[in-house]
């Protein structure tokens, strides 16, 4: 039998238990009766006939047990007299039971908790369906000085105006592909100006993480604005709001959708507040606005600043995005336009001309070594915490069964 068929047929037992049992017996008695039958047809009397089928059939009594523990009847009834059992005994011994009840609680609580940091912060930081389907697509850096980060890794930063519209031609192989750009907008106040660092984003971008704001709307397609060079849009947008500076700038006001912020001369309506726990692409955001792709006026030249991050179609592979990436950087370095900004730009990053790809959840963890070899070690702490708690109560199992002894 199907492992899982038995076990379902064993929990169903819990709630089937009667009807099971009547199932099984209805069944023998067709088979008795059956035989009876059978030995009437022979020649013998009805009473002979049921005499010889039972004498045939065995004892009635150990074929039905034996059935209903082959169909997990008795399953049910093992598991709630255990209980009743166990009841009976915690409660015949309250402070062995509270001794007891307080070390697992302990050790298993701890030990979730620490698991629950380790998961959101390391294991998966990524909200929405299927994170494992979330890539990261970046072009390679140089790999001395100052493109190198403290733990002397090779920065994974992003994609160059170029590449990034190249990527965008090319997106067969992802089922979702959105990108940011880190902005840092002027707002005046009484006193000063305050600069405050936010996002503008292509307008899929809260789609992808499948995060609903917790006020107002996301943006749609339509309302994506231009940049100009020095990363401000070009004309007055929507704009979406952290949390935290939901409640910094506007106290939390619940009638903030529809209003205006007004920061580096243009006006942004509020139409959305993110949840406090949304924190992408990075932490201390604070706010997001949508923006098309930015566009370099010949002659000029910017980094590999705009990060991109796609959810790859069920049929594709990492593979097949790291091969069609290799054939969009050889287009790039032949074309007219961005061949030569290319060449002379790749020749010292590791590998040549080319992007890397990698998972996007390492986004949320890059540069959290100190913090990732510090949470694995309270881990293995906890953990070795719970095998003391688990001993501890052996130990006491142990010493109540020899105070017992007499008695068994």
């Amino acid at each position: 039998m199907n492992p899982f068929r038995a076990i379902w047929i064993r929990f169903r037992s819990l709630w089937q238990n009667r009807a099971a049992k009547q199932e099984i017996d209805d069944e023998l008695q067709f088979h008795l009766e059956q035989r009876t039958a059978a030995n009437m047809a022979e020649g013998m009397s009805p009473q002979d006939a049921a005499r010889e089928a039972r004498k045939r059939f065995g004892n009635l009594q150990s074929v039905r047990e034996e059935c209903r523990q082959m169909r997990g009847v008795s399953f049910g009834e093992g598991l709630l007299q255990d209980i009743r059992f166990g009841l009976r005994t915690l409660r015949k011994d309250p402070g062995f039971t509270t001794v007891v009840v307080l070390a697992l609680a302990l050790g298993i609580g701890a030990t979730a908790a620490v698991y629950s940091v380790v998961n959101s912060s390391l294991l998966n930081p990524i909200p929405g369906p299927n994170p494992g389907r979330l890539i990261q697509i970046a072009e390679r850096l140089y790999t001395h000085g100052e493109f190198r980060d403290q733990n002397d890794k090779p920065f994974f930063d992003g994609l160059t105006p170029p590449a990034l519209e190249a990527v965008i031609a090319h997106q067969d192989l992802f089922a979702q592909l959105t990108w940011t750009e880190g902005v840092s907008l002027e707002r005046k106040t009484d006193d000063f100006i305050e600069e405050d660092g936010g996002f503008g984003v292509s307008p899929n971008f809260f789609e992808l993480w499948n995060v609903p704001p917790l006020l107002g709307r996301t943006f749609a397609a339509d309302e994506a604005v231009p940049l100009g060079t020095d990363n401000v849009p070009t004309r007055d947008t929507v704009i979406i709001l952290s949390s935290s500076w939901w409640q910094t700038l506007f106290n939390g006001d619940p009638q903030i959708i529809g209003k205006t912020v007004t920061l580096s001369g243009r006006h942004f309506t509020v139409i959305g507040v993110m949840p406090g726990q949304f924190q992408f692409p990075e932490g201390g955001a604070k706010f997001w606005f949508p923006a098309e792709p930015l566009r370099l006026p010949p002659g000029w030249a910017t980094g590999p600043n705009t990060r991109v991050f796609a959810r790859l179609k069920p049929d594709a592979s990492v593979p097949q995005v790291e091969a069609m990436l290799g054939t969009l950087a050889h287009q790039l370095a032949t074309d007219p336009g961005t061949g030569k900004m290319y060449r002379d730009d790749w020749k010292s990053r590791p590998g040549g001309l080319g992007f890397w790809v990698r998972p996007a959840r390492y986004e949320f963890s890059d540069g959290r070594d100190d913090l990732e070899r510090t949470l694995f070690g309270l881990l293995a702490a906890i953990g070795c915490v719970l095998l003391i708690a688990c001993a501890n109560v052996a130990n006491l199992s142990l010493a109540r069964l020899e105070k017992r002894q007499q008695e068994m």
